[in-house]
């Protein structure tokens, strides 16, 4: 069941909908972008409503942007540690059912 819930950020009125099949809750989203934009208020207080609501949706996409690229090469990195250990493996079986083959 998706539930639709209004907020209020910077006297804009939005309604967002909570997903049953995702981990992330409207709330959780308002409060990450409420929190950027106390950020950069408290930066530059004089900014327009509008113009302090795009640079914190810019800078929660852009963190976004880097903690996936991050993953995958963590996922790539991860990967190739898994391919070494398998070849490692791979190994140690090799000489250790040599002996026995010779008896």
């Amino acid at each position: 069941m998706n539930t639709s819930k209004e907020f209020d950020i910077l006297s804009h009125k939005v309604r967002l909908r909570d997903n049953e099949s995702s981990t992330t809750d409207a709330q959780k989203v308002v409060d990450l972008l409420n929190k950027e934009i106390t950020a950069i208020s408290s930066m530059n207080s004089r900014l327009e409503p509008n113009k302090k609501i795009l640079l914190a949706a810019l800078k929660i996409a852009g963190d976004h942007v880097r903690l996936k690229d991050e993953c995958k090469q963590q996922m790539v990195s991860f990967e190739n540690s898994i391919s070494e250990a398998m070849t490692l493996i791979d190994k140690f079986k090799i000489v250790e059912e040599s002996p026995s083959t010779l008896n």
